[in-house]
């Protein structure tokens, strides 16, 4: 069985993104850039909002986590991309 390809894993998630308001749609799109080029760091350490390129596009970290309804939403919408990112 061939290895799954982060990039391949990542467009797993497109079916949910859709699901979600544009404005959060490019946020978490961007984060999953991020762990396709980096790997699962960028979707567990939320340092990642701090990168500048993405601060410079998305706002400061309070204002990323206050666009995608909160801490505990953000988390829970993060948790969700990484179940569907590594189901088998």
């Amino acid at each position: 069985m061939p290895t799954t390809t982060r990039a391949e894993r990542a467009t797993r998630c497109d079916a949910f993104l859709v699901t979600l308001p544009t404005e959060q749609q490019e946020v978490y799109k961007d984060i999953l850039t991020m762990y396709v080029s980096s790997g699962i760091d960028a979707l567990e350490k939320r340092e990642v909002l701090r990168v500048k390129q993405f601060a410079d596009k998305h706002g400061s970290v309070v204002e990323i986590v206050r666009k995608m309804g909160g801490n505990e939403q953000f988390f829970n919408t993060i948790d969700h991309l990484k179940e569907i990112i590594y189901r088998d």
